[in-house]
């Protein structure tokens, strides 16, 4: 091997950014004796025996490595068995030969419905449900042409061609129209969206093989920053609609650009805050629920300030801030629940309170 390509510390260093997967199932003593029997106890890289660590005939051979083609993905899949001398080698280099040899042991080559569903189905996807709505678009507008020209089609062996365009106009027509009503009433959309997302975020959550990896050591100081700015951004937005702020264009704008960025932070770093927490085992926080609510929680308040309030002669104008409030309770309520669990947190907020507050709170206790 070229010594230039000798490079061990880009290959095998395990940073404290990168912690265990999150699924509890996950046995890596069985994983490892799977791999080892998919691969014979061989290297994937150079295709040399590697050492099988009860002994036996290998004894005597290089010890194994196990590494992932894509970091932090804990599916059997994704494992590759490698010798401690490939181990070392660029990444770029052992990955090369790892997928020139998985290539080659394809029964057949991967066709175009394997990779749409591939792309569908990906766990490790971060754009999954972008990808799923688009996929839903595209088939829903296929479907519509399939039925206008199955109509045509009828129509015209039934009846004349004339007929035949004029079943497939009407297919067509009545699809325009129930669009023009679902764009007509947004909020409908947004219901069918955070239901559409609910589903997502339960299947996805039942099958994510990733454990944490992140540059971010505490994301819930970011949520907590994120949940911040949106609590401003919606009491803005209550003033506003209250009368104690002037509800000029500029201060709708600002107030609303504010309470985006905040939302959207939420909506970003709940999850990441969730999976760090669980990855460190600090508490185990119900994932479905706050993902579920951090994220499908900022599109009442994303819909009050761009469709404004459903049914505005009924409900009050403070609806807005009200709604808006959902993804900084969030955010803040995670940040508190989880407090009591994190030692260095919890003793950094008993530093910074005064002593008269903590005098308070001790009395308070011994009362009890």
């Amino acid at each position: 091997m070229d010594p230039d390509e000798y490079t061990p510390i880009r290959e095998t260093r395990r940073t404290a950014d990168v912690r265990p997967p999150l699924p509890l199932g996950f046995d890596l003593p069985a994983v490892m004796e799977e791999v080892l029997g998919r691969e014979s106890a061989t290297c994937e890289a150079c295709q040399e025996t590697v050492h099988h660590p009860t002994g036996g005939d290998l004894k005597d051979s290089e010890p194994f490595v196990l590494r992932e083609i894509v970091e932090n993905v804990y599916t059997i899949e994704n494992q590759v068995l490698l010798c401690h001398s490939c181990a070392n080698r660029p990444t770029d280099a052992w990955k090369a030969d790892v997928c020139a040899k998985r290539v080659r042991e394809r029964n057949h080559p991967p066709t175009w419905r394997d990779y749409v569903a591939y792309w569908l189905s990906d766990p490790t996807a971060t754009s999954l449900f972008a990808r799923r709505m688009a996929g839903c678009l595209v088939g829903l507008v296929v479907l519509i042409a399939l039925v206008a020209s199955v109509a045509g089609v009828v129509g015209a062996l039934s009846a004349t061609v004339a007929t035949g365009w004029a079943w497939a106009r009407v297919v067509v027509t009545t699809a325009s129209e129930v669009s023009s009503t679902f764009v007509a009433h947004p909020w409908i959309v947004g219901g069918l969206v955070g239901v559409g997302y609910t589903t997502h975020a339960v299947e996805r959550i039942r099958y994510d093989p990733r454990g944490y990896c992140s540059r971010e050591r505490r994301p819930w100081v970011v949520l907590l920053l994120a949940g911040v700015t949106a609590g401003i951004g919606a009491l803005g937005l209550l003033s506003l609609s209250t009368g104690l702020l002037p509800a000029t264009p500029l201060a709708q704008l600002f107030t609303a650009i504010v309470w985006l960025l905040g939302a959207a932070g939420v909506a970003w770093y709940v999850d990441l805050a969730i999976r760090h927490d669980l990855a460190i085992g600090i508490w185990r926080p119900a994932r479905g629920w706050w993902m579920i609510t951090g994220r499908v929680g900022l599109l009442p308040g994303l819909l009050t300030i761009v469709a404004g309030i459903p049914f505005p002669s009924v409900v009050a104008p403070t609806t807005t801030g009200i709604l808006a409030a959902i993804p900084a309770s969030v955010a803040l309520a995670f940040v508190g629940l989880r407090l009591p669990y994190d030692s260095q947190a919890r003793d950094a907020v008993l530093n910074v309170l005064p002593e008269w507050m903590l005098t308070v709170l001790t009395d308070d206790r011994r009362r009890d």
